[in-house]
């Protein structure tokens, strides 16, 4: 079966978004845990608890990427032998999520 990978822009962030992965999978917070460290800002915090860091594109961007990433790591270990998309794209900022996942910029470099 063949995969093409569409990721999302800014203005898809919401309060709560990703808190699934986060409590459902260890890997989802060793990520949420580097970007923090990376970013030097609580990303729980940001991404879970009512505030107004979402509005702003200093933390919307970050938080994006890091649930897009998650969401993509989480399903390329579902699929048997991996997840190998024909192409991946992304809206706006989900082209840095794009880039990342096929290999070309790493985790940190890409928050």
């Amino acid at each position: 079966m063949q995969y093409a990978l569409l990721f999302p822009g800014q203005g898809s962030q919401c309060i709560g978004m990703g808190k699934s992965f986060y409590e459902s999978h260890t890997l989802a917070k060793e990520l949420f845990e580097r970007a923090s460290n990376a970013l030097k800002v609580d990303m729980k915090k940001t991404l879970f608890e009512e505030n107004e860091l979402l509005k702003e594109s200093a933390y919307t961007q970050p938080a994006i990427y890091l649930v897009s990433y998650i969401a993509y790591q989480l399903l390329n270990k579902q699929v048997s032998g991996g997840l190998k998309p024909v192409f991946a794209l992304g809206h706006s900022l989900g082209e840095v999520s794009a880039v990342s996942l096929s290999g070309a910029l790493d985790f940190e470099k890409a928050l």
